[in-house]
Order: structure tokens, then sequence, then C-alpha cells
């Protein structure tokens, strides 16, 4: 019955072990094979070297200090003693010491290795490891900002590390020492010898060190989250705070030490009046710090005293959001109302009774701005095939009448937005981005890594079977380039015939000092700059990471490891280039910065080098009006510039009196570095959400509430006052059907009517078009004035329009 016991057991071992191996073998095998078909081989190994590398030195560490308590236990008995018998004859049999110390070798190892498991970031040692000096300091502390964002998120780690390690085996010791006797009740009374009294007091004071560690951290975290409104660092954080948080490590080290000598020298008094002064500041600490600072100023001004910390707010906040990339913006950085797009993905109509535009594309190309609309075709295989047709975002219907006569059919979709699951197709030509899996063994490892045996024995198409995982954009990115943080909008791009991907890196971190926190992608930062443009072919899973012309200092050290997959944006291909999309996160955080705390480069005229009034300090930035709740706001609805052939997105800076002092641009193409253009006239936005109001009941029904939907308004930068253009809809079924009318207006004159043309034309005239002139008259007015000022783009637009309006189509030429 022994025999059969230890051998099933050796069985369950055995099978055991070969589960875990094979399950890793998988995923090394498996994760290789993905990373080397997207040309991103040295990133696997760099991934895996560091992550293995922390996970081995902590399993080390944590095991051989789980030795070192387990032969304090150890010490605390003499012998272990089995007892046996040979027939009827009993005897006790003591345990080998050899075997003893083996035993407790593999207690130490499974502990060890169990305190590995919590470790899953990698990423806190790969910044440490590659890591340089910024060669700017804190004003308190003195250190570089890269110990800031580098070595401070690492010891973070090592400090919750440390935490759960001790919690773990002192719980692990306590439960030694009650098998052991060392713990044990004597009637109602609780017995614990003298050896197992030394060694849980030795514990404690571990304990006490941990603690003094985590004092350690909190000052750093006063300059992370301060005690001011917004987690603000300010005076008592500075005069009180930290060296409160020094004084309580020195005096929590001093505990630990009076606790280690209590436990020898018999004066088990001393320790618990350490603990209990070790409490005692920490109460003090905690709640007696307005106190403290309030003593410590002598009733001085707070405001004043105040001014100083948030001035160095203010500017390490500038530093943090690279708020001086915000340019001022070039005379040509204006806006066409003739190109104005008025559709965009929420208020998209159905291109067919029975169908939904599921995407919107926009193009920028010579002849001035197009858009596509995309949906999927329901086809036999396990891609799925999208068909894209041409639109006309600036007429007021965006489909012909026919849009299947102009649509195209796109290749399979490999890679989108949200994409799910995993597929096997056949890849003969090796044009996908995907492992093979035209062996065994690499079927084998795939199945294994992805827990799925029916991929190893179900019948796979030929030839040249590849295996397509990781088919969302956003985990593509990220299991490629974990070192940045993707933005929040996924921008589809065509070009070439071909279906693209943009997605905007960010360098980021959570422990900049002194700098105020924002919100990008669901994560919350005290610093972003932007980093590089990935850039994903949806038909092949390629994947093209565009690095900008200026390098931040923040993604320096990350950009540097990836230096060999980086393109620079001049040797993008033109087609791709002039592609590229806005950078609205980009102009979110970087003018938002900006308007509340100012930019030097703005502020500075760079012709005297004298330092001007700031035109961006405490303003707020608004995207445009709201749209009616039977829209969905879209943040990348853009505008037209003629004179850069590009799409942009713009929003309002408006200061406290609700005046527009002007509009922040973040163009897209070559140079996409956000812009400022300050108004002259500074219009009351309130003005404008009121025409916007008077706008929308003037086309309501009489006597209902049934009329036009107000969709998203455009801010237009111009040479004056920004003009804000609404698009107004007509709705059946819940959908958009048609344009019904557009509301030009700069806060102080306003034009609506059932076009563009028509509507700039009232808008000039102060509300009133002019008298039974048709839109075709307005189109060719606009055009003389563009010819008149030699503004070639506006008169092209212009041009175009007039064709539409007279129902020339553009390919119409005579023959």
């Amino acid at each position: 019955m022994i025999v059969k016991r230890r051998g099933l057991l050796a069985f369950v071992l055995g099978l055991a072990a070969m589960l875990v191996v094979g399950r890793a073998w998988g995923a090394l095998i498996g994760d290789h094979a993905w990373f080397n078909a997207l040309g991103f081989g040295d990133v696997w190994w760099w991934r895996t070297g560091v992550a293995l590398s922390l996970k081995f030195g902590a399993g080390t560490i944590a095991t051989l200090v789980m030795r070192a308590h387990l032969e304090g236990i150890r010490r605390s008995f003499v012998s272990v003693v089995v007892p046996g018998n040979i027939g009827n004859i009993e005897f006790n049999g003591a345990v080998p010491e050899r075997t003893i110390s083996a035993v407790l070798w593999v207690a130490a190892f499974g502990i060890g290795i169990l305190l590995t498991i919590p470790i899953g970031d990698w990423m806190p040692l790969a910044s440490v490891l590659d890591a340089r000096p910024f060669g700017e300091t804190d004003p308190y502390f003195q250190f570089d900002l890269a110990f800031w964002t580098t070595w401070l998120p690492f010891e973070m780690q090592l400090y919750t590390w440390a935490l759960l390690s001790h919690a773990v085996m002192s719980l692990t010791v306590v439960v030694a020492y009650i098998l052991t006797r060392g713990i044990g009740t004597d009637g109602r009374a609780l017995r614990v010898t003298r050896h197992a009294r030394r060694h849980i007091t030795v514990l404690g004071a571990l304990l006490l060190v941990v603690i003094a560690w985590s004092y350690r951290i909190d000052g750093f975290d006063k300059l992370l989250q301060g005690t001011r409104a917004e987690g603000a660092f300010g005076f008592a954080d500075h005069r009180v705070g930290l060296p409160g948080s020094i004084v309580m490590q020195v005096i929590t080290l001093a505990a630990a030490a009076v606790v280690v000598w209590s436990a020898w020298s018999r004066q088990p008094r001393a320790g618990v009046g350490a603990v209990t002064t070790v409490l005692l500041m920490a109460l003090l600490l905690r709640q007696g710090t307005p106190l403290l600072a309030d003593s410590v100023t002598g009733g001085d001004d707070a405001l004043a005293r105040e001014r100083r910390y948030l001035d160095a707010g203010a500017s390490f906040t500038r530093r943090a959001y690279e708020t001086d990339r915000v340019l001022v913006a070039n005379e040509s950085d204006t806006a066409s109302l003739a190109s104005t797009p008025l559709w965009d993905r929420t208020t998209l109509p159905r291109s067919s009774p029975d169908r939904l535009a599921s995407l919107l594309a926009w193009n920028a190309t010579d002849a001035g701005p197009q858009a596509y609309a995309f949906e999927t075709v329901r086809a036999r295989g396990l891609l799925p095939t999208w068909r894209f047709i041409p639109l006309d975002v600036t007429s007021d219907n965006p489909f012909p009448n026919t849009p299947t006569r102009n649509s195209a059919t796109l290749p399979p979709i490999v890679v989108s937005d949200s994409g799910r699951g995993y597929a096997i197709v056949s890849d003969p030509l090796r044009r996908i981005a995907a492992p093979s899996i035209a062996s065994f063994s690499s079927r084998l490892a795939q199945a294994w890594n992805l827990q799925n045996p029916r991929l190893l024995f179900s019948t796979i198409p030929s030839p040249g079977p590849v295996l397509v995982t990781v088919r969302d954009v956003r985990d593509r990115v990220m299991q490629l380039v974990p070192s940045f943080l993707p933005g929040e909008h996924v921008v589809p791009i065509v070009a070439a015939d071909s279906l693209w991907w943009a997605l905007d890196l960010y360098a980021v971190s959570s422990t900049y000092p002194l700098s105020e926190r924002a919100i990008l992608s669901d994560t919350r930062i005290s610093a972003a700059q932007f980093a590089a443009t990935a850039i994903i072919n949806a038909h092949t899973g390629a994947v093209i990471l565009v690095s900008d012309t200026q390098t931040p200092i923040l993604a320096r050290d990350a950009l540097q490891r990836f230096r060999r997959h980086l393109t620079p944006i001049e040797n993008l291909p033109g087609v791709l280039r002039r592609q590229l999309p806005p950078r609205v996160d980009a102009m979110a955080l970087e003018a938002g910065v900006a308007a509340q705390h100012g930019s030097r480069t703005v502020q500075e005229d760079t012709s005297t080098l004298v330092r001007t009034k700031p035109p961006l300090t405490d303003l707020s930035l608004d995207p445009g009006l709201t749209t009616d709740t039977n829209f969905t706001a879209d943040e990348f609805a853009p505008v037209w510039l003629p004179d850069r052939r590009a799409f942009a997105v713009a929003a309002a800076a408006i200061d406290r009196k609700g005046l527009v002092h002007g509009v922040i641009i973040a163009p897209g193409g070559a140079d996409r570095r956000t812009r400022w253009r300050p108004s002259a006239d500074r219009p009351p936005y309130e003005s404008i959400i009121r025409a916007a109001q008077d706008a929308a009941d003037s086309l309501r029904t009489p006597g209902t509430l049934v009329g036009a939907r107000r969709g998203v308004s455009r801010i237009l930068p111009s040479g004056g006052s920004p003009r804000f253009v609404t698009p107004f809809f007509s709705m059946r079924d819940g959908r958009p059907t048609q344009l019904s009318a557009v509301l030009i207006t700069d806060g102080i004159r306003r034009g609506t009517a059932a076009s563009v043309a028509v509507a700039a034309l009232a808008w000039r005239n102060g509300g009133r078009a002019a008298v039974g002139e048709s839109a075709a008259a307005t189109l060719y007015r606009q055009m003389r004035e563009s010819l008149q000022r030699g503004a070639w783009a506006d008169f092209g637009s212009s041009f175009e329009a007039l064709g539409r309006t007279l129902g020339v189509p553009r390919d119409s030429a005579p023959r």
C-alpha cells in the first residue's frame, strides 16, 4: 500500500510539473513567435529578461530571509522524533539533521516562489535600468527629476512587496512555533517560550523598520499629493509635513532598536513604551499639522505665504505637460467656411435603408477634405470584410443617391479597434504579421499558450497558415511598446486604398513632483508628454512607430530603448504623413495647462526677449457647444485648414468673465504641434450659446417640441474673432437624414440658413441675406472675394461648392 501511494503521488507530481513546464514553454515560444513576426523580437528579449530578473531577485531574497526565520525556529528544539514499529516492537527514531535542513530549504523555496506571484509589473525596474539624469532637480529634496519618475515608482513597488512578504513570513513563523509548541497554552494562560518570544520580537522590530520606510515614502508623497486644495503642495507640507516625516523615520528606527534590546534585556516595558511613542507621534503629526503650521508662521498672511508654492507648482506643471510646445499660430492657420465638415461620426445618416455606417475616416487631399464611411460586409470567413464609401461631409446630404456604386471592398481586416479573439488564416505570401503554425511543434506551443487543445487537432487552412492574435489596436501597441500610454482616440486613416489606424503614445508619470493631476485614458497622471504615433495596418497588423522632430525629456529614455523601431516623421511615406490626425489628447493636456498657468513660448516676445502680459493665464478650454441629446458628442469633429491642406481640431479659450480670448488649434499632417491664435475682439461666449438656442427655437415646429436637432459645433480660427459653425439636422427614426440649417456666429453677428454659403452671407450682413440672391450667387461672391485676396484655397473650395449647388459632378468635364 505504501508503494502504491508513493507511486500515485509521484505520478500526480510529475503530471503537475509537466503541465507547469509545458505552460511556461508554450508561453515563451508563443509570445516570442508573435513578437518576432512583427519585427519586435528584441523587445521580447528585453521584456522577458527584465521580468525574469525581477522575479528571480525577489524570489531569492524571500527564500534566504525565510530560510533564516526557519533556522531560528529550528534552533528552538533539539531533534525531531518520529514513532515507528517493526512487528510488535515500538521505537522512536530521530530524523537526520540533513533531512530537516532539506525540508526547511524546500519550505523556504516554496514561500519564495509564492511571494513572486504578486510581482507582475516589471516596468518600474525596466525604467530604473534605462534611466538617465534629467539635469533638473526639485527645490526641496534636491533630487534629480529622474529619481521621481523612475526610482520612486520602483521603491514604492519594493515597499509594498516587502510589507506583504513580512506579513506572510510572520504568519508562517507564528504557525511554526505553534506546531513546535513554542507557543501554546498552560491551562487558560498563553505560554510562549523565551526563544519564540525573542524571535517574534525581532519580527516586530522588522515591522517598525518597514514602517520607517513608509515614512520615507510619505515624505516624498507630500510633493505628489499635498494637503492644499486639489492635492497641491503648500506651506504646511513644507514646514511641518516634510520635517515630520524625517523625525518619524528616526523615531521609528530608534524604537525598533529599543524593541530588540528589550527582548534580550528582559525589559518589556521599554519595548511597549517605544511602540507607544511611535503611535502617539504619528497621531500628533497627522492631526496636528494645521495647528503646527499656524504656530510656525506666527499668524502671517496665508495667501502671501502660499504664493511661492503656487508659483513653484505652476512652473513644474508647465514642465510636466510641456506647455512650451504650444506655439503662436501662423497667419495661414485659418479655417475655411466653404470647406467646413458638417457631418461627423455620430450624425452620419444611413448609407442605405438597412445599413448604418460603423466608422468614419477623414482623408486630407490637395482638392480639399474628404471622408469615408465604412460598413461591415457579411462574408464567409474568419476575418471581417469592410466596404468603404466616399462621402461629402460639406454638403447637405453626404451620400449620393446610389452609394454602392462608389463603394469599394477592402481586404479582410486583421486588427481593429476593440477587436477580440483570434483567427487562423491562410497567408502563403507572408504579408500578415502573425506567427506561422505550419509545423506541429509551433501548433503545440500556440495551443498550450492559448490553452486551447482544439488548435492542435482541428483542420487549419492552407497553404501558409498563420495564427492572428492580439487583434485589438490598443492591446497590440501596448504589448510592443509598454513604456508608453496610448491616447484615448484610435483614428482610422485611408491611404493607398488601405485602412490604417493611428494611435498617439505618451510618456507619462504619476510621481512627477509638484505637478497638478490630470486624466489620460482613464489613468490619473501628474506628467504627460507626447512621444510617438503608432500606425497600424488594419490588413496585416504591421506596426510603424513614428517619432516627432522634438524628443521630450520624459520620453527620452524610452525612445532610446525603441530606437530600432522608430521611423522619423520625415521618412514616413507622404501618403501617410499627410493623413496623420490631430493630436486631440495633446491639445487637451498641453493647451489646458497652458490656459491655466501660461506658456513661456507664447508669453515671450522672441524679437525683443521682453516678457509681455500672458495671453494664456487662468483660462478654460471649450471644444464647442454641446450637442443635442439625440447625438453623442464627437470629440474628433475637425475643421479644414486650406493652406495646410490638413484637418484640425480647435477649442475656444474662455476667461472667468466668459470672454473668448482665442482659439487653441491642433492641426494634422506633418507638423502637429499645438497652436494658439488670440482673438482681437474677445466676444462673449454667452452670446454664442444664445445664438444656438435661438436658432434651435426658430427651427422647431410651432406649437410642438419637434424640430431640427443641433450637432456638435465647429470653432473656426480666423484673422479676427473665431467663428462658430453649428449644423442642424432633420431626423427620422432617431437618425439624421439631411442637413436642415447652419448657424454661423462670431458672438456679435449671426447668420442662419439652409447652407453654409447663404448663412455666411447672412452673417456678413448682420443676420440678413441678400434679397433674392441664390446660393449660387452667394458662392460666386465668395469666389470673387477669394480671388481679390489671393486666397486660392478658399477659391477652390467655393468653386467645388458651386459645382455641388448646380448639380454638376466633380468629374464631369467634357471630352
